[in-house]
């Protein structure tokens, strides 16, 4: 993992290193990390290795394991996406459309199933039950209507007070 969060570093030091015209030393980089709790690190972790993992095996693996590994590497992308969506739809420094829209591509993989289809529908979401309507006529649409949801769009955990990261 440790290739993959070095990635990760160059990728959030990049911009501000050049931006800045600051040398990256490790004060830079402590400074920069502030602005990340441990779960974005580990998504932002996990999309690279994702994508590295997903090119692999299209182009290293035979066609059996290929078809395994692919579908298994697309489900789980698209798990990853329905939980940075539906988690970044409370996330208060996010109330502009625009905003969401472009903190969740920093999450969001290309790899799975949902990829590019619905990713136009799945960037407007702004509720539980637009997650739903997004994800209409796929898998996932049956895996979230099991979610029990009030009248007033909030799911059982929003009404209890539970969410990740509380």
């Amino acid at each position: 993992m440790g290739v993959y969060f070095r990635k990760f570093l160059n990728e959030v030091t990049a911009g501000a290193a050049i931006d800045q015209n600051q040398e990256v030393d490790t004060k830079f980089i402590a400074e920069v990390l502030k602005d990340y709790s441990l779960q974005q690190i580990q998504l932002r972790v996990k999309k690279i290795w994702l994508h590295e993992f997903y090119d692999f095996c299209t182009t290293q693996l035979n066609e059996k394991s290929v078809e395994v590994m692919g579908d298994l590497l697309k489900f789980e992308s698209d798990m990853m996406t329905i939980q940075v969506i539906e988690n970044s739809r409370n996330y208060s420094q996010l109330v502009s459309a625009r905003g969401r829209e472009a903190e969740r591509k920093k999450y969001i993989s290309k790899v799975g199933y949902l990829y590019p289809d619905r990713n136009e529908r799945l960037s407007n979401v702004q509720d539980f039950k637009s997650l739903v309507a997004a994800l209409e006529a796929s898998p996932y649409e049956a895996m979230l209507r099991q979610v029990s949801s009030n009248d007033d769009g909030r799911n059982e955990a929003e009404n209890q007070g539970v969410t990740i990261g509380k």
